[in-house]
């Protein structure tokens, strides 16, 4: 029982690891040396990661994923390319796979790009109004698509639980410390 326990551990230490890579890895393409750096530092010590590092919990990588669909909203509003929208779908996908609860944070960044795209700000005032409509309504689309086909191959395309009582009757993931 301890052998899985410290196996969960180090998998929470690992997105840890992620995590401090991935905002040190974005913060340095967009901002100075020290600035990159002390984000780094920042996200390295802070107390609620670090304590949640140590925990058999789904929140790390929920964590990780927010991160990554954040930054790739913001780099889909500065430029909107479909690498950077395939970016965001995985990111987003990941996510919601990890936890369900990442579907309203899922729902929010479409939410944003989708009005950026209406509206014409960032990077989409270079575009015409029906390519920004067309390229958001692909993006939600291949987010929809993307996030139905991971969740049903997570549960092997079987009993994938589309009622909610189905999803409440299912088997719960169990926090342990």
């Amino acid at each position: 029982m301890d052998a899985w326990r410290t196996v969960a551990r180090r998998t929470s230490m690992a997105w840890m690891i992620a995590l401090v890579l991935i905002c040190g890895w974005w913060t340095r393409r967009r901002f100075p040396r020290m600035a990159a750096l002390a984000a780094t530092g920042f996200v390295a010590i802070n107390p609620t990661l670090l304590a949640h590092a140590r925990l058999c919990t789904t929140d790390l990588p929920l964590t990780v994923g927010a991160t990554l669909t954040v930054i790739g909203m913001i780099e889909l509003l500065r430029r909107p390319r479909a690498r950077a929208a395939i970016s965001m779908i995985a990111a987003t996908v990941l996510m919601i796979c990890v936890k369900h609860s990442g579907i309203p944070l899922a729902v929010l960044a479409m939410l944003g790009v989708a009005m950026a795209a209406a509206f014409g700000v960032g990077g989409f005032a270079a575009l015409s109004k029906g390519r920004r409509l067309r390229f958001v309504s692909l993006l939600i689309l291949g987010g929809v698509v993307a996030t139905i086909l991971a969740i049903n191959a997570l549960y092997r395309f079987q009993d994938t639980g589309w009622t909610v009582r189905a999803l409440l009757d299912g088997p719960q993931p169990h926090n342990c410390l």
